[in-house]
Parts: structure tokens; sequence; C-alpha cells
């Protein structure tokens, strides 16, 4: 049970993950992990491990919470106008 208690959270772990990935000390490498991280935060479910993770995002990229949740809300009407894939017809050949 303590190994869960003091477990990293997963945004924590990507957002470390990519630090070493990408350089954050620039604008260009911050904005590659903070769209990396925002992929995985829109994919998450309930208002508060959404928010724990936006806040916890912005203070390891050392950016304004309102800049991160500027990401987060474009990403996420980004995926509201995608249109599902449509099937195709198969063609068998007889």
């Amino acid at each position: 049970m303590e190994k869960i208690e003091h477990a990293e959270p997963a945004i924590e772990f990507v957002i470390e993950a990519g630090s070493s990935k990408y350089d954050i000390t620039t604008n260009q490498g911050k904005n590659a992990l903070l769209q990396d991280v925002v992929t995985m935060i829109v994919q998450m479910h309930g208002t508060v491990a959404i928010d724990q993770s936006l806040r916890l995002t912005a203070k390891k990229l050392d950016l304004s919470l309102q800049s991160v949740y500027f990401e987060y809300n474009r990403a996420v009407r980004g995926r509201k106008h995608e249109k599902p894939q449509e099937e195709k017809p198969s063609t068998q050949l007889s």
C-alpha cells in the first residue's frame, strides 16, 4: 500500500520522460512537451484529475496556468471537430 501512496502520477512520469526527449529550457522544447502532455490529458476523465494534471504541467514546465489551459481547450475543441473515420466499402475480388 505504501508504494501506491508514493507512486508517481502518470502525467509527472510523462513530463519527466519528455524532459530528456526535449530541451525544456527553450520555448520550442516546452511547447513540444506541452503538446505531448495535453494529448494525454485530453483522454482523461474527471474534472479534478484534469485540473490537477494541468496545474502540475504548468508548474513543471514553468508556464502560466492560463497558457496550459488554453492549449488544453484548443485540443479539446479539435477533438470535437474531428470526423470519425468513415468505413469504406470493401471491394472483394471473386
